[in-house]
């Protein structure tokens, strides 16, 4: 096995870009998705913050489409275990438990 048969759903090629440009996308609205929620309170004190970001997030997208599927899968997964953890580690409970 290797990369160029190792995909599934509608990239079967991970070494090759998807053209669909659902990956891309997907990547870009995690990775912002991310970033809003680390940022927080940052966002509502700079607004031009949060406009800054969301234009870098939407101006990437074409600009990495240009990358193998493969990378996308990374960053996608990547990215939402980040956001899963930034969910656990706000709750009060775990937060308590943890010290």
């Amino acid at each position: 096995p290797d990369m160029a048969q190792e995909g599934t759903l509608w990239f079967p090629d991970l070494i090759a870009r998807d053209d669909s440009y659902l990956l891309p996308i997907l990547s870009g609205l995690s990775w912002l998705w991310m970033v809003e929620m680390g940022a927080g309170v940052h966002f509502r004190n700079y607004p031009a913050l949060r406009t800054a970001v969301r234009c870098i997030a939407a101006s990437t997208i074409p600009l990495a489409a240009t990358l193998p599927s493969g990378v996308f899968v990374f960053w996608i997964t990547s990215n939402i275990f980040a956001i899963t953890r930034g969910y656990v580690l706000r709750n009060d409970a775990v937060r308590r438990r943890c010290g």
